[in-house]
């Protein structure tokens, strides 16, 4: 069963990509959940996750350090950064690619391999 990671502090963006992750029966996935980067982390070094959706603006940590540190502990996983409209697209790539993300693809959620 593949494992999805949400770290995002705004509870309500949180509960409404678990429902639609959810909602895809057929891939049955398992879904799991941080309110903040520091948590996030925490659970990508103690379990390992196929996927994670990451805001990029939180408290605590935000989605760069998140990035940056699970890199630099070498836990290999597919991020996909949500961001928010005032960031613009070079500066964010920019910041990624900093963070030692490879590939950066812009849509209206960033996916990071």
């Amino acid at each position: 069963m593949p494992k999805v990671l949400i770290i995002e502090d705004e509870a309500s963006i949180r509960a409404v990509l678990k429902d639609i992750l959810k909602d895809q029966k057929e891939l049955k996935l398992e879904v799991d959940e941080a309110k903040d980067g520091a948590e996030g982390l925490a659970k990508l070094e103690s379990e390992n996750y196929d996927l994670v959706f990451c805001d990029i603006k939180m408290p605590k940590m935000d989605g760069m350090e998140v990035l940056a540190q699970s890199k630099a502990k070498g836990i290999a996983t597919t991020f996909v950064n949500m961001n928010t409209p005032e960031q613009t697209l070079l500066d964010l790539k920019y910041l990624l690619m900093e963070a030692g993300q490879k590939f950066v693809r812009f849509s209206p959620i960033a996916y990071i391999y």
